[in-house]
């Protein structure tokens, strides 16, 4: 199967995006769509009342798409 790739720079999270982190800007890293998805399940599972305060942001970036995920 051939890998794709994308950027996820993220606002606000811990790296695995599975805790809030107030004020952490992530750097826009290139990976395999595999843990860019697990990353996206992370911040889903989280509670509104957990980000509370956060700002908390994940972008998914391909090509000309740009992807904001927020809750």
């Amino acid at each position: 199967m051939k890998s794709i790739f994308v950027l996820l720079p993220t606002q606000g999270l811990s790296a695995d995006c599975a805790k809030p982190k107030k004020g952490r800007k992530g750097p826009m890293s290139k990976m395999d769509i595999e843990p860019s998805l697990e990353r996206l399940k992370a911040f889903a599972g989280l509670s509104s009342l957990q980000l509370s305060g956060t700002q908390a942001v994940v972008t998914v970036v391909r090509g000309d798409l740009k992807l904001d995920v927020k809750k």
